[in-house]
């Protein structure tokens, strides 16, 4: 469970602690006090996208921390998170910066955010008020449908999605190959004779290019030479000669006070005279030909019209003259290419069949088992009993299977299924995704799940029911509840009320616990309108009472 959350630097947020000791939280407060702001905070944590206009100093970073204390059978289910426990703690972070940059935390360990979004996937889930209107949307059925047994849909749906994707890919293939048939033959031909007449090698117009940038300078490399020759040459001898003459009297010196002085000339004048023969002898060995500059030319001029009709580096034309060659092959092999891609993609559609019938055949026996825990789960939401369908609906093959999936409810005996769409009104939307929420977080439950005002146009009996049912869902995920619904509150095991108010002519929003005649109070005024009597505070008490029985 989050023991801690604290946000810093989020609009009306300056510093804010919240410290949690139950597993049923409800924050109260009114609209605009800062509620959707500890939602939005916690949005941010999970590695949601960020809206940067949200922090509130631009001079200091914001940040969002929360400490999460978790059991055994959580961590055995993600083994991924281990690694970066600390006595069964995890402490989660993300700073952001005004340069609409963010850092992402593990136990202060800077992690990025694909391992960051992939350690925490499991520790919070947030369910909003627009959730319930996505139940109106066919197309997001059968994902409902496949998070319930999951692991053993996923590994099917898997093997399908392979087989469909190579059938997509050959279907493909097919008609490129169909629309090569008509292709000019003779003109392809033609291109091909073209460049292969050239003979052309593989890396020829770079090593050509290369080899003429270094034998252009020849003539002016053989005059430096020649230079340096004449030089060479003194009226007493050659340099060298006279180097070592000059070497050679130093010897006398080998026993006077100069000793040291004249072995180092004697080193220099010989490295000298080696580097000398040694320049010599490399330019001596060059093997340069005049006559090698013109056939380079002659050659590359040659190559020009290839480049400028098939590109400009010799691999750009040898895969031209490739891709040619296919094409004419394409035409010749035409027929048996068609046809061995026609039968592959039959067999590849027999394949799909068999594997999507496999994983229909699952899809259908979990939609049992969910229509039958929507159905127990909805009866304790005062639901018509049961009033829910899961249909399948035949459609040829697509990615996701042979099937769409639609939800049905009947909301009064006797009447037909309808559609969410048709028969849902707010209030019975806000209990089916309660009753979804509750089914499938059995499976693999949150460590944290956020209700941000979910029981959206209900009131009186069935928000006490709701209320009841958040409760039980709180013995397997800690819940942090937003709710409008003094019958839904009340069943929290503990609360916070957030506000605001205004210091040096800034508005804040702070959080603080309360309990006891705080609490009362509180609701008091939700429901008598912030008008609190003694009826109100009587009607309070009561509710708050019957909801701990």
């Amino acid at each position: 469970m989050i023991e801690q959350l604290k946000i810093s630097n989020i609009a009306i947020i300056k510093d804010n602690t919240l410290d949690f000791e139950t597993s049923f939280i409800s924050l109260l407060g009114e609209t605009g006090s800062g509620k959707s702001l500890i939602v939005n905070s916690l949005s941010l944590l999970k590695g949601d996208k960020a809206d940067y206009s949200l922090i509130k100093d631009k001079n200091q970073k914001a940040f969002i921390q929360a400490c999460f204390s978790l059991d055994e059978t959580y961590i055995s289910l993600h083994k991924e998170i281990k690694e970066y426990l600390l006595d069964n703690m995890i402490v989660i972070k993300r700073v952001l910066s005004s340069d609409n940059t963010s850092k992402y935390f593990l136990n202060d360990q800077l992690v990025p955010l694909s391992s960051y979004k992939k350690i925490i996937s499991h520790l919070i889930d947030i369910h909003s008020q627009g959730e319930n209107w996505e139940l109106f949307d066919e197309n997001k059925h059968i994902d409902y449908l496949d998070l319930f047994n999951s692991d053993q849909i996923l590994k099917a749906k898997k093997e399908y999605q392979e087989k469909y994707l190579l059938l997509t890919q050959k279907e493909k293939e097919l008609v490129e190959l169909e629309n090569n048939k008509d292709i000019d033959v003779d003109y392809i031909s033609y291109q091909i004779e073209e460049i292969e007449k050239y003979h052309l090698k593989e890396n020829e117009i770079e090593n050509l290019t290369s080899e003429y940038n270094s034998l252009k300078d020849y003539e002016k490399l053989s005059s430096a030479y020649k230079k340096f020759q004449d030089i060479k040459y003194l009226n007493e001898g050659k340099v060298e000669d006279i180097l070592s003459n000059l070497s050679s009297s130093l010897n006398y010196f080998s026993t006077s006070s100069l000793s040291a002085d004249s072995e180092k000339v004697k080193e220099d004048i010989s490295s000298l005279i080696s580097s000398i023969n040694k320049f010599e002898t490399t330019y001596l060995s060059l093997d340069i030909n005049p006559k090698r500059i013109d056939e380079i030319n002659e050659r590359l001029f040659s190559l020009k019209s290839l480049q400028r009709k098939y590109g400009n580096t010799t691999n750009d034309i040898l895969n031209k003259l490739k891709e040619y060659k296919e094409m004419i092959d394409s035409v010749s092999l035409f027929d048996k290419k068609k046809q061995d891609l026609k039968d592959e993609i039959s067999k590849l559609k027999d394949e799909v069949i068999v594997n999507g019938k496999k994983l229909t055949d699952i899809r259908k026996n979990s939609a049992v088992k969910l229509e039958n825990s929507i159905v127990e789960t909805l009866k304790d939401l005062n639901f018509n009993d049961n009033g829910f369908k899961i249909a399948f609906n035949s459609v040829d093959p697509y990615l996701n299977g042979l099937e769409k999936v639609s939800f049905s409810v009947r909301l009064n005996k006797g009447m037909d299924f309808l559609s969410l769409s048709k028969a849902c009104s707010g209030g019975e939307a806000s209990r089916l995704m309660l009753a979804l929420k509750i089914v499938l977080n059995r499976l693999n439950p949150y460590n944290l799940i956020v209700l941000d005002e979910i029981d959206i146009g209900l009131s009186g009996y069935t928000a006490t029911l709701i209320g009841k049912k958040i409760r039980e869902l709180s013995k397997s995920s800690q819940v942090i509840l937003i709710s409008h619904l003094p019958q839904v509150i009340v069943f929290a095991s503990s609360f916070f009320k957030v506000y605001k108010e205004d210091n040096d002519n800034v508005t804040l929003s702070y959080v603080k616990k309360i309990e006891n005649d705080s609490l009362v109070n509180e609701i008091a005024k939700m429901l008598s309108l912030n008008k609190v009597n003694d009826e109100a505070l009587i009607q309070a008490k009561k509710i708050i009472d019957e909801a701990k029985e």
